[in-house]
């Protein structure tokens, strides 16, 4: 969280050129605003806990809670996972911990909380979720990471109804970790979702580190929590799926100096059909691991990916992946700390990246800001990808000095001009502040609007749509042959003047998980043509599919050359 310094093209679909960056003068009126519809949806029911002591005393107390996102009865209506945090006392089993939340979408925009029914119970002290059908059985199940108690995958069997699988499953990691990302991707294609889970800070709470006057507990002048820095670093964790309901620890050069993880995603960076795995380290460099058959490699330094433009560690905290510049390339962004900003890697190729944060008009909107969860979304579907980020302090004795950082943080939106710049929507069109945390996006109302749920600490949850617009938009709902809801999958979207690149993805943002149907704006195009790279490799082009609407793409049983 602090900073600290520390010293080929995609193949085209259909033989044209990439569209390359789109110019600034094909920009649109800036009209992005936002609504909060949270309490109108049934949402603000659920409240989340963060921790034993009001001035968050210790670093545990405000690093919770994910939102994940997904489909989980299949009934079309993207439906709402909210982790809840907990505290000492019941992380040690001395009190009851707090409720996650499970929320049913209804339609109309009402949600309708189904969490009794469901089975789900938090295990002591509630970290974040990742969302994928693991089982392969067609149902989207759910992995949650824990604070001191082992973590827990939940196994839908449908009807609302889940089954504590992560005994037998193998996946519940040793008692005593801090856990925090997690992320289900197939690593070695095989055809089954691996996991990984990453580790934060490794803490005694018999022995907690108390705020003190050392450099490790001060900000601002301000005694506060400890850490990360000072404390000893949490492993990784990275489980094998082995296709019987059971995974396998994996013993390989994972986090071999044990840095302090928080964001995490396993990422189709390339047209081959494999992932990557980035994860966003806080105040250590971030890493980006490759697979090749055993073979584990590390690279993000050499990547331009590890470190910021000047060559400093950041606090590397939530992850958001998108081609805002419509070359057909992946790029990253990374949340950060406060009196830093959130960073902005562009793509020159499938695992190479630059850092142009300031070139893109993002560095100083953010520096004021402590980022968390984000996500890459065109909003106002004029067919660039903008940026939304929630932000929230660690430290509530801020409030106590005159600063422009306060503990509890408004959200930003940043609308994408084109010509590889961005400016931020004005705070009156994004309205609220809060203590934000988890991020998740999906068109909650299946009109192809991408709404925004986030789940906030010591608080209840924001639910952001964005005001009605002409422009058109496609939604995909991508079904596999070999992984069914086809996580590791990628999309290339092309239409007269326009082109867009999507992934399906679980995990990410910070400690939360996307809904896994792709949207895309595509101004007015009124058809367009679309390229699916499934996990694996295999390709399937469809041409002239109406926009406006949800289409269904089954896997092809072929592989197309």
């Amino acid at each position: 969280m602090r900073v600290f310094a520390a010293f080929a093209a995609l193949v085209l679909l259909f033989g044209s050129r990439a569209a390359g960056l789109i110019t600034a003068e094909q920009a649109s009126a800036p009209t992005l605003s936002f609504t909060d519809e949270a309490a109108t949806a049934g949402l603000t029911a659920f409240r989340h806990v963060g921790g034993s002591t009001p001035d968050k005393r210790y670093i545990p107390e405000v690093m919770s809670g994910g939102v994940c996102a997904a489909d989980f009865d299949r009934d079309g209506w993207s439906d709402l996972l909210f982790v809840n945090g907990g505290s000492f006392e019941s992380a040690a089993g001395k009190a009851s911990p707090p409720p996650h939340g499970l929320f049913r979408n209804t339609g109309g925009g009402k949600f309708a909380n189904v969490l009794e029914r469901s089975g789900i119970r938090n295990a002591g002290w509630g970290m974040g979720c990742a969302v994928a059908d693991y089982d392969n059985d067609g149902d989207p199940d759910i992995y949650l990471t824990n604070f001191l108690a082992p973590n827990q995958l939940w196994r839908n069997d449908g009807d609302w109804r889940f089954t504590d699988v992560s005994g037998s499953s193998g996946t519940a990691g040793p008692r005593g970790r801090w856990n925090t990302a997690a992320t289900f991707g197939d690593y070695d294609g095989d055809g089954r979702l691996d996991l990984f889970v990453a580790g934060y800070a490794h803490l005694d709470p018999a022995a907690l580190p108390e705020p003190a006057d050392t450099p490790d507990c001060r900000h601002r002048g301000l005694v506060v929590n400890c850490g990360p820095r000072g404390l000893k670093g949490e492993t990784d964790l990275l489980f094998r799926n082995d296709g019987n309901g059971t995974f396998s620890g994996v013993t390989a050069a994972i986090d071999p100096k044990a840095f302090y993880g928080l964001g995490a995603a396993f990422l189709p960076l390339g047209t081959d059909g494999a992932v990557s795995l980035y994860v966003a380290n806080d105040s250590t460099p971030n890493a980006l691991y490759t697979f090749t058959g055993k073979a584990i490699d590390e690279g993000a330094l050499a990547a331009g990916a590890a470190l910021s433009e000047q060559g400093h560690e950041q606090a590397g905290m939530g992850i958001g992946w998108g081609d805002y510049d419509a070359d057909g390339l992946i790029d990253l962004y990374v949340t950060n700390f406060v009196d830093d900003y959130n960073t902005l890697y562009r793509a020159l190729r499938p695992q190479q990246f630059e850092d142009v944060t300031r070139r893109a008009g993002l560095a100083q909107p953010t520096w004021l800001s402590m980022g968390w969860g984000t996500a890459f979304a065109d909003f106002d579907r004029d067919g660039r990808d903008d940026v939304i980020v929630v932000n929230g302090h660690v430290y509530p004795q801020v409030d106590s000095l005159e600063l422009p950082s306060k503990w509890r943080m408004p959200p930003q939106a940043f609308r994408n001009t084109g010509g590889g710049r961005f400016e931020e929507v004005p705070r009156a069109l994004l309205p609220g502040t809060a203590v934000g945390r988890g991020l998740a996006i999906a068109d909650f109302w299946n009109d192809g609007s991408v709404g925004v749920a986030v789940n906030n600490l010591d608080g209840s949850p924001a639910l952001y749509r964005p005001t009605a617009t002409p422009n058109r938009y496609i939604g995909l709902q991508l079904e596999g042959t070999r992984i069914p809801d086809a996580t590791g999958a990628r999309v290339d979207i092309r239409w007269a003047g326009g082109r867009a690149t999507r992934l399906v993805v679980s995990g990410g943002s910070y400690l939360s998980s996307h809904d896994p149907r792709v949207h895309v704006g595509v101004g007015d195009a009124k058809t367009v043509d679309v390229e699916v790279i499934w996990p694996g490799g295999g390709r399937q082009t469809l041409r002239g599919l109406e926009t406006n609407r949800l289409h269904r793409i089954r896997e092809a049983a072929k592989k197309v050359p």
